[in-house]
């Protein structure tokens, strides 16, 4: 007998909609809500250090809350880092590609949205300051 995973719906509904959110922007061509750089050698008097990033692209994707602009950062190592600008300490990473970065910060984001509902259910509220910004941030988000 097979075991099954089950996901919960809302892992199911952020994980489509920030993945096709993305995707759809980097199909349009031309797109001016989608912005691509890259650091030249000659724009920086120092080659870019292993910690800074040499390419980055800045994405504006429509979330349930309204437009919002999530970062690639591209590192010389080959590794990305994904983040929301307004709130950059949520994000997601990975040693070899974008897409798992993205996969990575699809996970942390369904995470706190559980952990929201269940603050819901809860009447003992003792998050943190940090934590409770991070969450109003979050539901503003995705309408949770």
């Amino acid at each position: 007998m097979s075991m099954m995973s089950a996901t919960p719906p809302e892992e199911t509904e952020a994980s489509w909609l920030v993945r096709q959110s993305l995707l759809s922007r980097f199909e349009e061509k031309g797109h001016a809500c989608l912005d691509d750089y890259s650091r030249k050698e000659s724009e920086s008097p120092a080659p870019p250090q292993e910690d800074e990033p040499v390419r980055w692209i800045k994405a504006n994707l429509p979330l349930p809350g309204g437009h919002h602009i999530v970062t690639f950062e591209e590192f010389r190592d080959g590794s990305w880092a994904v983040f929301f600008e307004d709130f950059p300490s949520i994000i997601g990473g990975s040693n070899d590609s974008w897409e798992d970065a993205l996969d990575v910060l699809v996970e942390i984001v369904c995470d706190d949205i559980q952990d929201i509902e269940e603050l819901k259910k809860s009447k003992d509220n003792d998050s943190s300051p940090y934590q409770k910004r991070r969450y109003k941030f979050l539901k503003e988000v995705f309408k949770v």
